[in-house]
């Protein structure tokens, strides 16, 4: 979560001492074209549909809903995210009865070695159905064998916070990133120690144009930044 741009690809290091950036979010051919499902025979008048280019593969992602498109815009552009796809796989699950299918909804692996499958609805779907027709034991069992945790995640609360607003701010810049303003941008980065606070960059030369520019590094994973953090002068950067 700019294709094709000529810009080194490179995943931050963890920052000093262990800190971990806002260490708690990350758990909570071409893949449009090998789907485990086909979001197009979707018909209910609720559904959102489309592809999203993402900066962590460099491979559209197809959604099904708003709230798997808000999901992958938050995963993509965190430095931690090395592995995004969504739809992984089928699972074959029993919910007591019978035995039934289950299609997690995104699928996400951090540089940290977590590995997390997703499952994103209205905060009501899931406390009317908190055990996703009974399959919720099976479905934490089979991802448990994939060296995985499942997490249900409210679409309300993808939206609380910073967290999704920064994400499409940085989304956004990654994919309009102009050259001579990147030279620009590790100049005065060269200038300072990471970390450094997001003022004391300004003062070092970074304007506005250049802010939105380091914020488009970040999602190439030049740089890296709390997504949880409100962007301000007080925002540390790591690079």
């Amino acid at each position: 979560m700019m294709s094709g741009v000529a810009i080194e690809r490179t995943v931050p290091p963890v920052p000093p001492s262990g800190r971990r950036l806002d260490a708690g979010a990350f758990l909570f051919s071409d893949l449009a074209a090998d789907l485990v499902r086909d979001p197009s025979r979707r018909t209910s008048s609720q559904s959102c549909t489309g592809e999203f280019m993402s900066l962590t593969t460099s491979r559209r992602l197809v959604f099904e809903s708003a709230g798997e498109r808000d999901l992958l815009m938050i995963l993509d552009v965190d430095y931690r995210t090395v592995e995004l796809t969504t739809q992984p796989e089928r699972f074959r699950v029993h919910n007591g009865r019978r035995w039934t299918t289950y299609v997690p909804d995104v699928f996400a692996a951090s540089l940290h070695g977590e590995r997390c499958f997703f499952q994103v609805k209205p905060g009501a779907r899931f406390a009317a159905d908190p055990t996703l027709k009974g399959r919720i034991d099976a479905i934490e069992e089979e991802s448990a064998l994939r060296g995985a945790v499942h997490r249900l995640c409210p679409r309300e609360g993808l939206r609380v916070g910073h967290r999704l607003r920064n994400a499409r701010w940085i989304h956004a810049a990654a994919t309009a990133i102009d050259p001579i303003e990147a030279r620009l941008v590790h100049s005065i980065l060269r200038g300072f120690n990471s970390p450094c606070r997001l003022g004391e960059l300004r003062q070092g030369g970074l304007d506005t144009r250049l802010r939105n520019c380091l914020l488009g590094l970040v999602g190439h994973r030049e740089a890296a930044i709390a997504l949880a953090a409100p962007i301000d002068d007080e925002l540390e950067v790591f690079w």
